[in-house]
C-alpha cells in the first residue's frame, strides 16, 4: 500500500511539472503567433497601400482597396431652395454628400441671406461639405482655356470667404482649361494653381480644395498627376458624357494604374447625358466603386437641376453601401 501511495504521489507531482512546462510553451507559442500575425498584417497593409493593378483592372483594385462608403457629388447651382435643395436635405442621411453651390461673387457682393440660410439647412441635414464654385478659365476667351489671372481668382475667393463660417472649401472649375497648350504648358499651369491654393489656405487654412479635371496630359503622366494631387483634397477625375464612362476612353486616358495608389475618398466623377438614365445608373455606380471613385453622380440633368431619378440613385448607392458594410462585418 505504501508503494502504491508513493507511486500515486509521484504521479501527481510529475503532471504538475509538466503542466507548468506546457503552459510556458503555450505562452511562447502564442507570443510568436502574435508577432507573426502582426508582421503579416503590416505587410498586407503596406501591400494594399502600394499595390497598383494594371490599367482597367477595376475589379482587382476594388478588392484591394480599404474603402469607406460611396457618396454623391451634387452640383447645386440653382436657387431652388424649396425644391431641389429640400430633396437633398431629405436624402442627406442616407448616403454621404458633397454639394457644390453658388458661382462665387466678387469681394464686396456677398450671397443673399436666403442663400446662407439654405446652406445652413443643407449642413444641418447631414451634407458632409458645401463647396463654393470658382472658375479658373480665362473668361476673356471662349470656354475653356487656362488660365484666369491670379488676381481675378483671388478676388473670387475673397468673395466666397466673406461668409466663410458656412464654407467648407472651394470647387475650382476648368482646371487645365482646354489643355490645348500641350504637356509643356502643364508646369506653368500647376504653378498658377499652387498660387491659387496657397492664397485660399492663407485666408482659411482648413478649407477643402476640389479640382475639376486633371486634363488629358496630367491624367496619363504619373509625375504630373502626383504634383496635381498634392494641391487638392479631391479631384473630379472624370467629367464627361455617360457613354464615355462605360467606353474605352476611360481606360485609355483616366484609368491609370496609379489612381489605385491613392486612398479612398480622393477622386470624384460625373457622368452626364448621352444615355444617362435610371436604367444605366446602377451599372455606372458599380463602375465608380471599381474605379476608386468615392464621390459620384450620374445625371440626365446637368447642372442646374438634380437628376430626375435622384431619389432612386440615392437608394441604390445606400443599398451598395449596406452590402459593403455587411461584407466587412462577415469578413
Amino acid at each position: 500500500m505504501t508503494i502504491i501511495r508513493s507511486n500515486r504521489v509521484e504521479r501527481k507531482r510529475r503532471p504538475a511539472k509538466m503542466v507548468v512546462s506546457k503552459f510556458l510553451v503555450m505562452v511562447m507559442v502564442l507570443v510568436m503567433v502574435m508577432v507573426v500575425n502582426a508582421r503579416v498584417v503590416r505587410l498586407i497593409d503596406e501591400r494594399e497601400k502600394t499595390s497598383a493593378p494594371a490599367a482597367g483592372d477595376g475589379a482587382a483594385a476594388a478588392a484591394l482597396m480599404k474603402r469607406n462608403e460611396l457618396g454623391l457629388l451634387l452640383p447645386l447651382y440653382n436657387r431652388d431652395y424649396s425644391g431641389d435643395w429640400k430633396r437633398v436635405e431629405k436624402q442627406a442621411s442616407q448616403v454621404p454628400m458633397i454639394a457644390v453651390s453658388n458661382v462665387a461673387n466678387p469681394k464686396g457682393s456677398p450671397p443673399s441671406q436666403a442663400f446662407i440660410d439654405a446652406v445652413k439647412s443643407l449642413k444641418a441635414s447631414g451634407v458632409k461639405e458645401v463647396l463654393y464654385y470658382v472658375h479658373t478659365r480665362n473668361a476673356s476667351m471662349p470656354c475653356c482655356h487656362c488660365c484666369e489671372p491670379d488676381s481675378v481668382v483671388f478676388d473670387l475667393i475673397d468673395g466666397a470667404l466673406e461668409y466663410d463660417e458656412w464654407i467648407d472649401g472651394i470647387f475650382f472649375d476648368n482646371i487645365m482649361g482646354a489643355d490645348d497648350g500641350g504637356e509643356s504648358d502643364i508646369p506653368r499651369h500647376l504653378q498658377h494653381y499652387a498660387a491659387v491654393v496657397a492664397y485660399l489656405k492663407k485666408n482659411k487654412p482648413e478649407a477643402k480644395v476640389m479640382f475639376n479635371g486633371p486634363g488629358k496630359h496630367v491624367a496619363v503622366n504619373h509625375t504630373l498627376a502626383q504634383q496635381y494631387m498634392d494641391l487638392c483634397d479631391y479631384s473630379v477625375w472624370f467629367e464627361s458624357w455617360e457613354d464615355n464612362w462605360q467606353k474605352d476612353p476611360w481606360a485609355q486616358h483616366y484609368n491609370a494604374s496609379y489612381l489605385y495608389e491613392y486612398p479612398w475618398g480622393r477622386f470624384a466623377g460625373i457622368a452626364h447625358e448621352h444615355n444617362a438614365s435610371v436604367v444605366n445608373m446602377p451599372k455606372d455606380v458599380d463602375l465608380a466603386f471599381e474605379r476608386n471613385i468615392a464621390w459620384f453622380l450620374q445625371t440626365d440633368n446637368p447642372y442646374q437641376q438634380l437628376p430626375t431619378y435622384f431619389e432612386h440613385e440615392v437608394e441604390y448607392i445606400a443599398k451598395k453601401n449596406k452590402e459593403y458594410r455587411n461584407a466587412l462585418h462577415h469578413n
